[in-house]
């Protein structure tokens, strides 16, 4: 964990800084949506071919979409991801294959209903003496996740593109599925 935390440190310090226009051109920020989850990334161009972010990602976790019953499970997974993003682009096309992977803390959340709870006798009760009455926590977990991807960006103008892509991250479990996103430079 050590050598992986002085390497990213050694790259920070290691960025020149030439101006604002060269630092325009390569801050971007990407925002996508998959089965893991929503991400929002806001990162750094360091290469042509490689981009440093920190982003966060929010994953709902309900266990029944189609009919939930009072003893389903439901919460949310929050998290702060660095990502290490490399592409590579072929001289006759736009398409750019890219490979990912990132590493982070994440927070999972999740309640379950009571059933029985009776209803307020006055105006004035306390709100979260309520939520409190009517959902008991699960499960309240912080941990270690990781994730790695692939796919390709297809651009649209000069400063978006559009992407997709499969991804594996690890949250209280394994999750998989087809992420789709768009980036835009600023």
């Amino acid at each position: 964990m050590k050598k992986l935390l002085i390497l990213v440190v050694c790259c920070f310090l290691s960025v020149p800084s030439f101006g604002v226009d060269w630092i325009k051109d390569r801050i971007y920020t990407s925002l996508s949506y998959s089965r893991l989850g929503v991400n929002y990334d806001v990162g750094f161009h360091y290469t042509d071919s490689v981009k440093i972010s920190v982003g966060y990602v929010i994953k709902p976790i309900i266990n029944s979409l189609i009919k939930p019953t009072l003893d389903e499970e439901f919460g949310a997974v929050v998290g702060l991801m660095a990502k290490l993003h490399y592409h590579h682009k072929f001289e006759n096309t736009g398409i750019t294959p890219y490979i990912t992977a990132g590493v982070g803390a994440v927070i999972v959340r999740t309640m379950k209903a009571k059933p029985n709870v009776g209803r307020a006798d006055s105006i004035g009760e306390n709100i979260s003496a309520l939520l409190g009455e009517a959902f008991k926590a699960v499960v309240n977990d912080e941990f270690f996740s990781y994730q790695i991807g692939s796919g390709i960006n297809l651009p649209l103008s000069e400063r978006t593109s559009v992407f997709a892509g499969y991804k594996l991250q690890r949250f209280h479990k394994i999750f998989h599925g087809i992420e789709l996103g768009m980036s835009f430079n600023l």
